[in-house]
C-alpha cells in the first residue's frame, strides 16, 4: 500500500460538522501521527497538527472544549514556497484609503535567499508583515504551500507563525537582563525545541561569538547584537526567515557576515528566507532581488 504523497499531506484538513467532530477530528489526528513515522522512512515528511480555531498544536491539549475547537490542519513542515497571490492592501491616511499593493504576486522559493528592495512607501516592510501573517490582506491569499495562511484565524496563525517563522528586526530586540546563553535557552523553551539550545551555541561559534556566551546585550557591540538576534531566529530551524533591514546600523564586515549566514542558512536548510533592505552587500549576497515601483 503507498503512503500518502507530499500534497495529500500538507492538505489534508477537516471541517467537522458532526455533534462529535471535536473528538472524531482530534483522533483523526492522533492515528495520522501514529503512522507518521512509518510513512517518513519512506518521504522525509515532519508533520504538525493544529487546530485552526484555537491555534493548539499536536503537543498540548484544545484551549476550547467544544465543537467549535474542530477543525484540525494537519500540513507537512517540509519546505514549500511562501507566495503572494493577488495581494490587495491599502492603508488609511487621514480619512483616506491610500493602495499600497493592488493585485501584486510573487512567489519566494525554497533554498534561495530573495532581499525585496525599492523606495519608501512601495509597501516592502508590509509584504514582510503579510508573509507572517501579522496583517491581513484586503484581497488575495498568503499561500505556505498549498496552506492559505490568509484564511486562518489568527491563533492558528500565530501558532504557525510560532512553528515555522523566524523573524529579524532592524533594531535588536534582545532582552537586558539575559546573557547570550539564556537568548538561545529562551528560544528553545518557547518553540519547545530543546534541541534549540545547542543549535543556537553552534551558529554563535560561527558567528565568532562562543566567547560571548556569559555576557549580557549591554556588553556587547552592534554588530554582535544582531549576529546574537540572528543566531535566536535562526536556532529553532525555521522554515521561513523574515529580516527587516537586518544591517542598516552595521558597518560593512557585520553587514557582510549577516548577509553570508542569511544565504546559507537558506542553501543549507532549503529555508524560504527573504529580507527587506537598501544595503548593496544584502542585495549582491541574495539569490534574487524583487524590485518594487512607485
Amino acid at each position: 500500500m503507498q503512503p500518502p504523497s507530499a500534497p495529500v499531506c500538507a492538505l489534508m484538513f477537516g471541517w467537522m460538522k458532526r455533534r462529535d467532530a471535536g473528538a472524531a477530528g482530534w483522533w483523526m489526528a492522533r492515528c495520522w501521527l501514529a503512522v507518521a513515522p512509518a510513512v517518513a522512512l519512506i518521504r522525509p515528511i515532519d508533520l504538525t497538527v493544529m487546530c485552526a480555531k484555537c491555534g493548539c498544536c499536536s503537543m498540548g491539549r484544545h484551549r476550547q472544549r467544544s465543537s467549535a475547537c474542530a477543525s484540525m490542519l494537519v500540513f507537512a513542515r517540509r519546505t514549500s514556497a511562501m507566495q503572494l497571490d493577488r495581494i490587495d492592501y491599502a492603508l488609511a491616511e487621514g480619512g483616506q484609503r491610500r493602495l499600497l499593493l493592488n493585485g501584486f504576486s510573487q512567489a519566494f522559493q525554497p533554498g534561495r535567499f530573495a532581499c525585496i528592495t525599492g523606495p519608501s512607501g512601495t509597501g516592502k516592510t508590509t509584504i514582510l508583515a503579510l508573509l507572517a501573517g501579522v496583517v491581513q490582506p484586503d484581497g488575495g491569499r498568503v499561500l505556505d504551500g498549498a496552506t492559505a495562511i490568509s484564511a486562518l484565524s489568527a491563533p492558528a496563525r500565530a501558532a504557525w507563525r510560532r512553528a515555522s517563522v523566524g523573524l529579524v528586526f532592524q533594531t535588536c530586540r534582545l532582552i537586558d537582563v539575559l546573557t547570550v546563553a539564556d537568548h538561545m535557552a529562551l528560544v528553545a523553551r518557547l518553540r519547545r525545541q530543546p534541541e534549540a539550545q545547542g543549535a543556537g551555541h553552534r551558529l554563535l561559534a560561527q558567528f565568532g561569538l562562543a566567547s560571548k556566551l556569559g555576557q549580557r546585550p549591554g556588553q556587547l557591540s552592534g554588530g554582535e547584537k544582531q549576529r546574537v538576534a540572528l543566531a535566536q531566529a535562526l536556532a529553532a530551524r525555521p522554515r521561513v526567515v523574515l529580516a527587516d533591514e537586518p544591517t542598516a546600523a552595521l558597518d560593512r564586515a557585520n553587514a557582510a557576515a549577516v548577509a553570508a549566514a542569511l544565504r546559507r542558512y537558506a542553501e543549507t536548510s532549503a529555508a524560504v528566507v527573504i529580507a527587506v533592505s537598501h544595503d548593496q552587500v544584502m542585495i549582491d549576497a541574495a539569490h534574487d532581488e524583487v524590485r518594487l515601483m512607485k
